[in-house]
């Protein structure tokens, strides 16, 4: 028997390696203890052949955040692919079956073992005949998360090989090193496992006991021979190699420095140990070889094994493959599986290219059934579809001049469960289905021990889920030991010896025997034994479920579908992320049948159980949402994922909630159409209309859901509501209305009563008495109401509730107010920010600071003409930006719009910025009612109406007490300064034409124009607000108020302003007649 040593080969490290002046056989892998462990006999040995590591591993686990463990490693670079043989293995750890070893990759050797990494390593108890848990291949990513995929059977020796390319990490085992088998992986692990490593990373050896004792650690000892380190050129399993000429085959590998190896290649287009040709044999420092030519179309295999001379042991390499560009048609869009509903047909695609290298012409695309029938046929295309609605499986042959390529074979399965037998069973096994409930018929020894014997009526899923159905009733062969079994299955494969679960429950044959039983039931390895929890229970019908969560496994039962109970415990085992689930029966005997009926069929997997239509829509709506039942209307709704083609639908129409009971209409449609027509005046006003849709297909009818829609709900609608605001004078009458109509077709439903409410602090008051609504013959409504003698305690907002025989509709609400001032600020103290309203509406100011400082910056000092105090802002000094908000908008106090308004106030300004004295509305044209310093311009101060506008100079005004009123009338707006009406920079009096329409966006403030930027600087005394036009004379007596004196009133011959009429306004007004032309014979 020849020994074997070991040889590493590495890309990249030859420099590295070169330099060593050991014997041959000295150890190129280096030994590191990393993480906590503390076994002395930790460590790493070498066979004086340099054939075998010994690595002897303390730690507690290789998982979690950080590892401990012991590890045999080399730093590469690049993709690598890492393999040895796993002679031997023992573990002092009785405790558990996951001592570990074998391959390993690490981004870095910190002895803390926090590093990302992956392995994949054989598992061991160390009580001799207890299970352990297979292989396993995890890692933990950059993120810190750790995932594991297991449970891989073996037998020592094993062989363990890991695999890099670029970014994607892939193990696999053999137990001859010859045929190898890739991991098993899951949703979390899968077999090709994605991670970013930066390079150089960290390869190599480990072994881990799993257990770390205080004061008595264990042991996990593991020999590791054949171990290998390479990486080839062409890479393995590359494909689209130039073919017509020879390639290079090149091995990039780390030696024994002590002695080159010869090295000798095999290459063919299998990889047959017994048939391998020897290509040839190269001595170290070549590692190339050239191969024979290449033909198109066609996958080589190639392999190296490493010899040294006069030495007669060997290292075997493994196959690598790669595959010449082809000449024949190559398939770029593969033809995907697909699923369809009950006599609804699926569609494949495929799209392919002549050739690899150059376009080889035409293509041909012949589509065929598994057995080789031809179904159709395609020429001097690139693209082809079939369409089938025939379940089975299918392919495409696409054709050049050159040969076949044939594509991958796919399916067309039913969205209705597939059924499947497992083990031998009886004739007469299968499946119906309604639409609505599954009835199996199966036979089989059992869902037992290490292999079923039973029907499975399944679809394909992926991920958690959740499965629930009724068990009607078990018929059949109930008598062999009361273990006839039906009900849920969720299993990782079509193999009858596949991991799987079982809800189920079972019927006894004999009333005496107390066989009803519930039983929760797993097989938790592939060939596995079957264990289960049972209990007995009611006989059916009864409800099952079973659930999926991540590894986790539970199953329940319930009498009414409500209360359910947990059979069992959850079991937690590693099982592929795509699986299968469905329904199951065993007749537990292999020459007998046994059948089940299931309904009320519910999961949380993505797929649909039953033929029920979805998607239920009513059209046209009015705006309401209702239908008009004197214009026509159309149901309509969705054919369900499983319901089947060509079905017809039965559509009921009731004012009871169960619509086939004293229906307004019955009708059934043609095959696949999906809606229904009402005709107009068909449908009655003013009620709920319940509706249905049931599936008929195959002589069987699926009921369907009962959905509602109301029609035109002839409630009054309100035509006219109440003016937003009416200002009158105390003591005068407010005038209020609301005009209602009766929806769609105003004399079927006539008013009845209406009933006005004011709005208070304390509730809505009912305001008169309720009243007749009177109607004008065309179907108009009026509902008034006359408030008398309003006074202040009247204001407020007022609303109608009208009612008609169908119901009430209220209007909107719309506010009444007295003409008086409305605000009045004095300013003689603020009090937490807050500036008292003097007025009788006790709307109340407030100090803000919109860039959000410590305070707003502003003073109180005493204006010196008689008023108190005056209030002291800073403008854009203040870095808290400080200006006043009354907190309410323009309709809150009658000023919305067009209506009356009127400002005075008294400033003295200390800089013409463009500071607002006072704003109100949005600023937009026509909405702004401004009064502001115009920068640039000392004493010059601008009626802002946002194009609108009127600028005045007002001399000396700077630090100096003006007093302004800003009126608008409705139609003209008047600026008085000091009293006088005031004159424009033309000279121009400021009495001119406006439209405004003043919006409600922004709060009445004072301080401000616009935004934060325009704030402004200076004393402010005396603001006060009115909700009507102050005339000339008002303005005067304010003014005069303060300053004493006499002011001259214009009069309405007084046309050049100087207080007199006389012949200065005679001539003025004898030119204004001159040119109207009235004067001319």
């Amino acid at each position: 028997m020849r020994k074997v040593f070991m040889m590493l080969w590495i890309i990249g490290l030859i420099g590295g390696v070169a330099g060593m002046d050991t014997a041959f056989g000295a150890p190129v892998l280096t030994g590191i203890k990393i993480g906590t462990g503390t076994h002395p006999d930790a460590g790493v040995d070498i066979s004086p052949d340099g054939n075998t590591y010994t690595v002897k591993g303390t730690g507690n686990d290789i998982w979690g955040t950080n590892d401990s463990f012991e590890f045999a490693f080399i730093e590469v670079s690049g993709n690598f692919d890492i393999s040895c043989r796993l002679a031997n293995f023992t573990t002092t750890n009785t405790a558990d079956g996951w001592s570990k070893a074998g391959v390993m990759v690490r981004q870095n050797i910190n002895t803390d073992g926090a590093s990302p990494m992956a392995y994949f390593v054989a598992s061991l108890h160390g009580t001799p005949g207890s299970a352990n848990n297979g292989l396993s291949w995890a890692t933990r990513n950059t993120s810190g998360t750790t995932a594991s995929a297991s449970n891989m059977a073996y037998s020592l020796p094993v062989y363990l090989r890991m695999t890099r390319t670029g970014n994607i990490f892939t193990a696999y085992y053999s137990q001859d090193g010859i045929s190898w088998t890739k991991a098993t992986g899951d949703a979390d692990m899968p077999a090709d496992y994605t991670m970013v490593l930066t390079d150089p990373v960290y390869i190599g050896l480990a072994a881990c006991p799993h257990r770390e004792t205080a004061g008595s650690p264990d042991l996990a000892t593991a020999e590791f021979d054949h171990v290998n380190i390479f990486k080839p050129t062409p890479e393995d399993k590359k494909s689209s190699v130039d073919y017509g000429a020879s390639t290079l085959l090149k091995w990039d590998a780390v030696v024994y420095p002590s002695g080159f190896p010869d090295w000798t290649v095999y290459f063919g287009a299998e990889p047959n140990d017994l048939t391998a040709a020897v290509l040839g044999t190269v001595s170290d420092p070549t590692r190339e070889i050239a191969s024979p030519i290449l033909a198109a179309n066609t996958t080589y295999y190639w392999r190296v094994d490493a010899t040294k001379p006069m030495d007669p042991n060997v290292s075997r390499g493994v196959w690598w493959s790669f595959t010449t560009k082809s000449t024949k048609p190559v398939i770029t869009d593969q033809p995907d599986s697909t699923m369809a509903a009950l006599n609804c047909p699926g569609m494949f695609n495929a799209t392919a290219r002549s050739g690899d290298l150059n376009d080889q012409g035409p293509m041909t695309f012949v589509w065929k059934n598994l057995a080789g029938d031809t179904l159709k046929t395609d020429s001097n295309v690139t693209t082809s579809e079939f369409q089938t609605g025939v379940v089975g499986t299918y392919y495409v042959e696409v054709s050049n001049s050159n040969g076949t390529t044939k594509s991958n074979e796919v399916t067309l399965s039913t969205k209705a469960l597939t059924f499947i037998n497992f083990g031998t069973a009886a004739p007469g096994t299968g499946m119906t289905f309604d639409g609505a409930s599954y009835t199996l018929t199966g036979s089989g020894a059992d869902i037992w021990g290490t292999s079923d014997g039973c029907a499975f009526a399944y679809l394909p899923v992926t991920g958690d889920g959740t499965i629930t159905a009724r068990v009607t009733n078990i018929t059949g062969n109930t008598l062999d030991g009361g273990w006839t079994k039906a009900g849920l299955m969720l299993r990782e494969s079509l193999n009858a010896n596949a991991m799987e679960l079982t809800m189920v429950a079972s019927k006894a044959g004999n009333p005496a025997e107390e066989y009803n039983r519930n039983v929760f039931q797993w097989r938790n390895a592939t060939g596995g034994s079957t264990a289960n929890s049972a209990s007995n229970g009611n006989e059916p019908p009864k409800w099952l479920r079973l659930v999926r969560a991540g590894n986790s496994y539970s199953g329940y039962y319930s009498n009414d579908g409500v209360t359910w109970t947990q059979q069992g415990s959850t079991q937690t085992f590693t099982m592929s992320a795509n699986a299968y689930v469905g329904l199951a029966i065993t007749a537990h005997n292999n020459a007998s049948l046994s059948t089940v009926i299931l309904d009320n069929i519910t999961s949380t997997w993505p797929f649909g159980w039953d033929w029920k239509v979805t998607t239920p829509k009513v059209s046209p709506l009015t705006t309401e949402g209702w239908v008009d039942p004197s214009k026509a209307a159309t149901l309509s709704w969705t054919k369900s994922d499983l319901g089947p083609c060509g079905a017809t639908y039965t559509v009921y129409a009731s004012l009871n909630p169960d619509p086939t009971q004293s229906p307004l209409f019955t009708s059934t449609t043609a095959a696949d159409e999906m809606k229904f027509d009402i005709s107009a005046n068909s449908l009655p006003f003013s009620k709920t209309i319940y509706w249905r849709v049931d599936t008929n297909s195959g002589g069987q009818t699926v009921t369907g859901t009962v959905w509602s829609f109301n029609t035109v709900m002839q409630y009054p609608v309100i035509a006219t509501h109440p003016a937003l605001i009416t200002v009158v004078d105390k003591g005068a009458a407010a005038n209020l209305n609301v005009v209602a109509t009766t929806a769609t077709v105003p004399f079927l439903v006539p008013m009845v009563k209406y009933q006005w409410y004011q709005v208070t602090s304390g509730g809505d008051v009912k305001v008169g008495p309720e009243g007749t609504p009177i109607d004008d013959g065309a179907g108009n409504y009026s509902c008034p109401l006359a408030l008398i003698n309003i006074q202040l305690a009247n204001e407020g907002e007022y609303y109608c509730v009208v009612t008609n025989e169908v119901g009430d509709t209220s209007s909107n609400k719309g506010r009444v107010l007295t003409h008086r001032m409305v605000l009045h600020y004095t300013f003689e103290q603020v009090v937490n920010n807050v500036i008292a309203d003097q007025s009788s509406s006790g709307i109340n100011a407030t100090l803000i600071e919109p860039s959000g400082g410590k305070g707003p910056v502003y003073d109180l000092v005493d204006g010196g003409i008689g008023l108190g105090k005056a209030i002291k802002l800073i403008g854009p000094n203040d870095p808290n930006g400080a200006y006043i908000t009354t907190n309410k908008k323009p309709m809150e106090l009658g000023i919305n719009g067009n209506f009356p308004r009127s400002v005075s106030v008294w400033a003295k300004a200390q800089a013409f910025n463009n500071g607002g004295l006072f704003d109100m509305g949005a600023y937009v044209a026509g909405q702004n009612f401004c009064l502001r310093t115009l920068a640039g311009y000392n004493n010059r101060w601008r009626v802002q109406y946002y194009s609108m506008d009127r600028d005045t100079d007002v001399i000396p005004s700077y630090d100096e007490w003006v007093h302004f009123v800003l009126v608008y009338d409705g139609v003209y707006s008047q600026l008085y300064v000091n009293g006088q009406l005031a004159r424009d920079v033309n000279g121009n009096f400021i009495n001119y034409y406006a439209e405004l329409d003043t919006q409600n966006a922004n709060n009445v403030v004072i301080g401000r124009y616009q935004n934060d930027v325009n704030r402004y600087i200076g004393l402010i005394d005396d603001f006060r607000l009115y909700n009507y036009a102050l005339t000339a004379e008002d303005a005067a007596q304010l003014y005069l108020a303060v300053k004493g004196g006499t002011i001259c009133l214009p009069s309405t011959y007084d046309l050049d302003g100087d207080c007199e009429v006389n012949m200065s306004d005679f001539a003025i007004l004898a030119g204004q007649w001159a040119q109207t032309g009235i004067a001319n014979p």
